[in-house]
């Protein structure tokens, strides 16, 4: 699956360079219809009865506004008891793609990652016994034995810190923190589509900034709406920011 961390780069990573604060869906409709991810661009939804089966990209920049991408197409099925959500630009999806196991509250439990035919156990959520509350989130990567493990600490229904960890031989080393700001309201992200955090981040964020990853939690699993999130300690890398703001609006139609 050689184009996926390459979009990440490109879309999600413009995302963490600008600022701003969130905004309301565009009216109190009952379909998403489209996402606008600040300037990586706007994905716009097709859907089959009442669930979405396509998305495709279009950027604000190009003149005239074309898809950068193949329409990238979702699919729905179950394996064992649990929802089982798979994306991809491949026509042929057990090839390549990324499937998102669910939980009974439609949150992701595991993700997995299929090169080439091949699956690699990628992400692991793990949630407070008989809860929706993150415990803890491990990302095995997909390129050594190395993990990075994300911890979480809650003021109330809120996520107020994350600490990223990076687990090796001989010694684990935190590499990151993140502290949280919140609206008083609560979080509009849950306004939509209970599987938002896949149509907006159809590949994970892991593959990007730390600052998105943080984005991601704060925008899927905190009870107010996400405002901002400072990052402290070691950064993982010299192109990221310091604070960002969520950028994401949604779009509803009542049809």
């Amino acid at each position: 699956m050689k184009h996926f961390p390459v979009i990440f780069i490109c879309l999600l990573g413009i995302t963490a360079c600008r600022k701003g604060n969130n905004s309301s869906p565009e009216n109190n409709g009952t379909k998403l219809t489209s996402i606008v991810r600040d300037s990586a661009g706007t994905f716009d939804f097709a859907y089959s009865n009442n669930l979405i089966t396509s998305v495709k990209l279009s950027l604000p920049n190009a003149n005239p506004p074309t898809s950068i991408y193949d329409t990238l197409m979702v699919e729905y099925s179950n394996t064992d008891s649990n929802q089982l959500v798979t994306v991809g630009y491949s026509s042929n999806l057990a090839e390549d793609s990324i499937s998102y196991i669910l939980t009974a509250s439609k949150l992701p439990s595991r993700v997995f990652y299929t090169d080439s035919g091949i699956v690699r156990d990628y992400v692991r959520f793990i949630y407070f016994a008989n809860t929706d509350i993150l415990d803890s989130v491990i990302l095995n990567s997909t390129y050594n034995s190395e993990s990075i493990v994300f911890r979480f600490n809650y003021a109330g229904q809120n996520i107020s810190r994350i600490t990223e960890w990076q687990i090796s031989s001989p010694q684990n080393l935190q590499v990151a923190a993140f502290d949280f700001t919140y609206d008083t309201t609560a979080n509009i992200f849950r306004q939509t589509d209970p599987l938002l955090y896949i149509y907006s981040y159809p590949f994970t964020p892991f593959a990007t900034q730390p600052m998105v990853i943080a984005a991601f939690f704060a925008e899927t699993f905190s009870g107010s709406t996400f405002n901002s999130v400072t990052t402290s300690g070691i950064t993982s890398g010299a192109w990221n920011e310091n604070s960002i703001n969520s950028k994401m609006t949604y779009h509803l139609n009542a049809n």
